[in-house]
């Protein structure tokens, strides 16, 4: 009898497999596990993070909610701003701003190209030059804020170096945990700058000097600090250009006007 019982024992152990088997759902493409990925709940891969796409360029035009930048790779593209687009900026966007256009990769074939900003990236710097690093492409900056950067300029300043006493720079926000902070610029703007005593004052220009070294400055009135008078030194900001016509004073179109002493 127990060698009856143990046989029959040992028969169902076997058959257990066999029956698992025949039970089982056939391997189909909708319930085929899939390598590398999940699946949810109706058997489909789980969806991978959507892939970012950006165009970084200075700004050529502003129109209501149309951006219009240049870029290297494609020249002139429209930007749409929208609702939902996220603008991280530390300052007014104008023409000349450098900006980082996050977006989805969908990309018009229309002349300019239009992409949907879903986020505008820009942090803008300006201050004094305080040392220049050609062989490395870099210089270092005293920022308004009262911080010092190390700034990595663009590739197309490599070749003609920067001499300017003054800078306004456009990048991403990043910068290093160092001492300086390191930032990478999108754009640099050279600004010029000239001291000396105002020797003549109109409602729209000033000598800087006398003689033959005097230089006119034209300015927008709104540039001229209150109680400005003749006598008084001042420091004029200037694009670089010096307009010169023979037998003419040299001149100069300032950029910002700042009072140093009286």
């Amino acid at each position: 009898m127990r060698k009856l019982l143990s046989l029959l024992i040992a028969l169902v152990l076997v058959a257990l497999p066999v029956c698992a088997e025949e039970n089982a759902a056939p391997a189909t493409e909708e319930n085929a596990p899939t390598e590398g990925g999940w699946l949810d709940a109706d058997g489909a891969e789980a969806e991978t993070e959507a892939e970012a796409f950006m165009l970084e360029g200075a700004i050529v035009e502003i129109a209501d909610e149309r951006i219009t930048i240049y870029t290297e790779d494609m020249g002139n593209v429209l930007v749409l701003v929208s609702e939902e687009t996220v603008q991280e900026t530390n300052h007014d966007l104008e023409v000349g701003s450098y900006i980082y256009v996050d977006y989805n990769g969908q990309m018009t074939r229309s002349l300019p190209p239009q992409v949907t900003a879903a986020r505008i990236v820009s942090h803008r710097l300006e201050g004094d030059v305080l040392a220049t690093y050609p062989e490395e492409n870099a210089l270092l900056l005293y920022a308004s804020d009262g911080m010092e950067y190390r700034v990595n300029l663009p590739a197309s300043w490599a070749e003609t170096g920067f001499d300017a006493q003054r800078a306004i720079v456009y990048f991403n926000g990043a910068a290093t945990l160092s001492i300086p902070p390191q930032i990478s610029v999108g754009r640099i703007v050279a600004e010029y700058a000239m001291e000396n005593t105002i020797s003549e004052l109109s409602e729209t220009s000033m000598v800087l000097g006398e003689g033959e070294s005097a230089v006119r400055v034209n300015f927008d009135p709104a540039l001229l600090p209150e109680g400005l008078a003749v006598g008084d030194a001042v420091r004029v900001t200037y694009d670089g250009t010096v307009h010169s016509a023979e037998g003419e004073q040299d001149a100069i179109d300032a950029v910002a006007i700042v009072k140093v002493g009286a």
